[in-house]
């Protein structure tokens, strides 16, 4: 069982404790390699290094946008990826939590490479392939505009998060600007399966591969549902209206509500006349022409159990 670590040094939990990296080079010891990526264009070079010397798990340590890219690169040298090990480094970790990785990475390294190979776990989930990356959640609208605010300043983590939900939701009952600026309109034609949504003034798009978002908050009850497919919402709600669906988000719940979108996707294409900002599992983008957002390749995640 040859592993190979891709180690992200600027992930959020690795830059404050830099000491991790040879930590994993000890734990691994002789069984696999760790190596460092200062910049994602080491990426393609570090995994064909993987697979001159025959490595079989890929461990990645990094949050989600960590992940997000070094799966996109990887897929550049690798025609299917070996199955991968989620090493919690990020902020939020999100695809860890839905595949059930919850111990820190150190834990969970120490874990795979005492594992009985016989008794390690898979798991799969699909991709959202928009451009040339490869994503488990891909958002427009209050979206990017919610991480465009938890980015702001020096501090992330949990606790800021809420403190911004709790912001946005005084401000949308007192008519202040922070929430205009939380959901600020998109206007865009939006195609799902070859069928136009029936409005075409946006305040949320949201697909994902997996169920969960940070906090608890569980909107995308049918992203398991059917393999090949993921779970969109296209939603035109005024702030009040997503306020009185936020037990919906949380508890996974369906949302009915006429300007409510709601369809297992497997393409769709966001036209608009202005350039749209979005969000790849926690990294921002923007691109002033139409997205086009299909299923990808799944891919998948091994769930080591410790020798008995």
């Amino acid at each position: 069982m040859k592993i190979g670590v891709i180690f992200n040094p600027y992930a959020r939990k690795n830059y404050k404790n830099p000491s991790i990296f040879e930590k994993m080079k000890y734990i691994v010891g002789d069984k696999g390699i760790v190596e460092m990526s200062q910049h994602l264009d080491e990426i393609p070079p570090i995994g064909k290094h993987f697979i001159e010397e025959g490595v079989e798990f890929i461990a990645i340590s990094g949050g989600d946008g960590t992940m997000m890219n070094t799966i996109s690169r990887l897929k550049e040298v690798y025609r299917e990826l070996p199955p991968l090990l989620i090493l919690r480094g990020g902020t939020m970790n999100m695809l860890g939590d839905s595949v059930g990785i919850k111990e820190n990475q150190l834990d969970t390294l120490r874990k795979f490479v005492s594992s009985d190979p016989e008794k390690i776990k898979f798991v799969e989930r699909d991709t959202i392939k928009v451009g040339k990356y490869y994503a488990f959640i891909f958002g427009i609208g209050v979206v990017p505009n919610f991480l465009s605010a938890y980015y702001e300043g020096p501090r992330t983590g949990a606790v800021k998060a809420t403190e911004i939900i709790v912001r946005g939701v005084v401000s949308g009952i007192t008519g202040g600007q922070f929430a205009k600026k939380l959901l600020q309109k998109v206007y865009a034609t939006v195609t799902i399966n070859g069928r136009e949504v029936p409005f075409e003034v946006i305040t949320a798009i949201l697909a994902q591969t997996i169920e969960n978002l940070s906090l608890g908050f569980k909107p995308m009850y049918r992203a398991l549902e059917k393999k090949g497919t993921f779970h969109t919402y296209v939603a035109g709600l005024s702030l009040p209206q997503i306020i009185t669906k936020i037990p919906h988000l949380f508890l996974g719940k369906p949302i009915k509500h006429k300007l409510v979108y709601d369809e297992l996707a497997e393409t769709m294409i966001i036209d608009s006349k202005f350039p749209l900002k979005y969000t790849l599992d926690g990294d921002l983008f923007e691109s002033e022409d139409k997205i086009i957002a299909k299923i990808g390749p799944s891919v998948k995640f091994a769930i080591p159990e410790r020798k008995e």
